[in-house]
C-alpha cells in the first residue's frame, strides 16, 4: 500500500494515480514487490526537528540501536561502501570509540 502524508505544508500533492503507477512499474522492472511505502511532504522546519529529535544521537544510544546500525554497516549490498555517521561528541575520543564499536561487528 502507497500512503501518503503532509506535515506542516500547504502543498497538494496531484499526481497521486501516476506516481504509485511509476513506482509499481519500477518494482516490476527490478523483478520486486511493493510493500508499504510512506511518503511524506513537509516543511523544512519539521523535518528539522523530527531529525534532531530522532536522528542525532550516539550510535547505540539512538532510536535505531546498535543492533540496527550494525545490520546497515555490514549488509552485503552496502559492506564495501564508504559511510558518514554523524554523531554528536566534544572529543576526538568519542567518535574513536564509535568507529571501534562498529569494526567489532
Amino acid at each position: 500500500m502507497i500512503s501518503y502524508y503532509f506535515e506542516d505544508t500547504d502543498f497538494i500533492f496531484k499526481g497521486k494515480t501516476l506516481n504509485n503507477r511509476w513506482l509499481r512499474l519500477v518494482a516490476e522492472s527490478e523483478i520486486r514487490r511493493i510493500g508499504d511505502i510512506s511518503i511524506i511532504f513537509c516543511s523544512d522546519n519539521y523535518i528539522l526537528d523530527v531529525n534532531q529529535q530522532y536522528l542525532h544521537e550516539k550510535i547505540g544510544a539512538g532510536t535505531l540501536g546498535l543492533e540496527a546500525i550494525r545490520r546497515i554497516v555490514t549488509h552485503p549490498k552496502l559492506k564495501d561502501l564508504p559511510f558518514i555517521l554523524e554523531t554528536p561528541h566534544d572529543t576526538l575520543e568519542g567518535y574513536a570509540r564509535e568507529i571501534a564499536l562498529l569494526r567489532q561487528s
